[in-house]
């Protein structure tokens, strides 16, 4: 289980997702994709909607430098957008984690902390070995 007082110190950390967290996620990938249920609040958790004008602005480069451009539609797509348009489940789960690879480690950490909040700790504990390298 996630150290409290080390995960909370590790939420400002802006690095990018590292080869670590990056392998743990491609190694657990099809269990991942198949038992993540992005329709239980994780995606509100990881992007909530509602933003101070600075944040919205700073929210939005981030989202613009980090999400991968599969066509034109998405292009423009928030990562909170991009993920709810999966056309099921594993889609969106499997969008989920490929944003998640492209985030910082402190949005890596508040994914395991998402897992636990919503009733799914024992994938929590499947990322937990990558979170902080």
């Amino acid at each position: 289980m996630t150290d409290c007082k080390q995960g909370e110190s590790r939420l400002g950390d802006k690095r990018p997702v590292g080869e670590v967290q990056c392998g743990v996620i491609d190694t657990n990938r099809h269990a991942l994709v198949l038992l993540i249920d992005p329709d239980i609040g994780i995606v509100d958790q990881l992007f909530p909607e509602e933003c101070s004008g600075s944040q919205k602005s700073q929210q939005k480069n981030m989202e613009e430098k980090n999400i991968e451009e599969k066509n034109m539609e998405e292009k423009n797509m928030t990562p909170k957008k991009y993920i709810e348009c999966g056309v099921n489940k594993v889609d969106k789960a499997d969008r989920l984690l490929e944003v998640m690879k492209r985030r910082s480690v402190a949005d890596f950490i508040k994914l395991v902390y998402a897992l636990n909040s919503v009733g799914q700790p024992l994938l929590a504990r499947a990322l937990e070995e990558g979170k902080g390298n």
